[in-house]
């Protein structure tokens, strides 16, 4: 059978199981380009000719494309799962890329907003001032005091806010969970709520569904005008030496929990992560420091 239409039938099979359509795109995106690898550079249209040797020069041919290791391991990974696939349906007897050494994952210091960074961001806008002003204070400091995720903060309505609770209802993988807010933060959402519904009133504007919009017709907030939003705040309040965005948000919570005492479990939980592994990150994010203040509040001894 042919590389293409097997790839064909995984991707009719992934929408079958229902993954996100990010996960769908991403996988016809990297196993577009191993086909099309296999087909022009191998000549291997067939997937039962593929041999142990094609599959080491693809993955080598991805490495020397300076992609990042985490990107090579993701090309790694999606042609493993279909392959895998391709076993399960009888176009393949075995999969021979578990004959093909596994990329190697680099595990690098995670980079993270600091105490004064957040701060000095939030400080630049007001709850009671415009309302483009008030969404971006409540979007900052809602990614800074939940850690969630860009897409999921986009994706917020109305109905997912319950008092102090948050209901993530399109996570990654498509895990619900709920997350916390602070006194804070709850007062602050209030706030722009108030704000916002004056705002669209005045305009003449319907109300929309989804808490973070634009100015102009209420549409949701996009990708592209989120980063535009945090990367603004950071330049105009003077941060430099690390990229400013929703994922260095997550970074500043993970890490900032940690420091609070918060066991791993927990905040793994609240993240969403489906391995407690990839929540180990964080922690060779903190310094010694920490670490000592940590071991001695939590002391088997400590209040003897």
């Amino acid at each position: 059978m042919l590389i293409k239409d097997c790839i064909d039938d995984f991707l009719l099979n992934c929408e079958i199981e229902d993954l996100s359509e990010k996960t769908i795109s991403n996988r016809r995106q990297e196993l577009g380009k191993f086909e099309g690898y296999m087909r022009e550079k191998r000549g291997v249209e067939e997937v039962s000719r593929l041999t142990v040797h094609d599959l080491k020069a693809y993955i080598r041919s991805v490495q020397q494309r300076k992609l990042k290791p985490a990107s090579v391991r993701a090309y790694y990974f999606a042609v493993q799962t279909f392959l895998n696939f391709c076993v399960a349906e009888r176009h393949l007897a075995s999969n021979p890329l578990v004959e093909v050494p596994t990329p190697k994952k680099r595990v690098k210091q995670v980079q993270a907003f600091s105490d004064s960074e957040v701060k000095r961001m939030l400080g630049l806008y007001s709850i009671q001032g415009s309302f483009r002003g008030a969404r971006t204070k409540t979007l900052l400091a809602l990614l800074a005091d939940t850690g969630i995720r860009a897409n999921e903060l986009l994706e917020i309505k109305l109905s997912d806010i319950r008092g102090s609770q948050l209901h993530i209802r399109f996570g990654k993988g498509r895990r619900e969970r709920y997350v916390f807010l602070s006194p804070v933060m709850q007062r602050w959402l209030t706030q722009y709520l108030r704000c916002r519904e004056r705002y669209f009133t005045e305009h003449l504007l319907r109300e929309p569904d989804y808490v973070f919009v634009t100015s102009t017709e209420g549409a949701k907030l996009s990708y592209s005008g989120l980063y535009q939003i945090i990367t603004f705040a950071g330049k105009k309040a003077g941060i430099e030496g690390v990229r400013c965005s929703a994922h260095t948000f997550r970074h500043y919570y993970a890490i900032q929990s940690l420091k609070n005492g918060m066991d791993l479990f927990t905040l793994s939980k609240l993240l969403g992560h489906s391995d407690l592994a990839t929540t180990q990150i964080y922690l060779g994010s903190m310094g010694y420091d920490a670490i000592e203040v940590q071991a001695k509040q939590h002391s088997p001894l400590m209040g003897r």
